[in-house]
């Protein structure tokens, strides 16, 4: 995953898809992007170039005034599980439209993350994409192993598997061993 500025070249986008880069991530939370418009624009360019989702980490919230332009892109994932329960209705609204989610960042975010999953899951059970988070600098919680477990308990072991292993490789394009 990189973020990169909106005039990067196609060449340099193709390049780094190339050589493994999966991702465009844009950071709304701490107020670095100003422009929707400019985040749907890169995306989309980035996905037609090199296959790339575009990955926010923003409260979810903010972004209900722009739902149509999220789910229309090609392929979007939201980080931290959407960090509030104010953003949680809109978060679901995306993933309804195919949107996945990071189940990452347990001790950052504002909400019952563990009720967050579950809804989710209900929602769509290819949504959610594990991660750990690390080094988790800006949390008030590190990642730790009882995050696994948390999953695992609120989701039962075959969604767990799911958010574990299979929607992560299916979302970042990775074969199988």
């Amino acid at each position: 995953m990189t973020q990169i500025p909106s005039d990067h070249p196609d060449s340099e986008i193709a390049r780094l898809g190339a050589i493994g880069v999966r991702a465009v991530r844009f950071c709304m939370f701490r107020g670095r992007i100003v422009s929707v418009d400019d985040i749907v624009a890169l995306a989309a360019r980035c996905h037609s170039v090199a296959g790339w989702h575009a990955e926010i980490y923003a409260d979810a919230a903010a972004l209900a005034t722009h739902l149509g332009k999220l789910a229309k892109l090609p392929q979007l994932c939201i980080d931290h599980l959407g960090m509030t329960e104010a953003g949680l209705p809109v978060l679901l609204e995306l993933v309804a439209a195919s949107c996945k989610v990071k189940a990452t960042g347990f001790g950052r975010v504002q909400m019952d993350a563990a009720r967050a999953l579950e809804r989710i899951v209900a929602a769509n059970p290819e949504a959610l994409v594990f991660g750990t988070d690390m080094p988790s600098t800006r949390a008030k919680r590190p990642f730790g192993p009882a995050d696994i477990e948390l999953v695992e308990k609120s989701l039962g072991a075959e969604l767990a598997s799911k958010a574990f292993w299979t929607n992560p490789l299916a979302l970042y394009r990775v074969s199988a061993p």
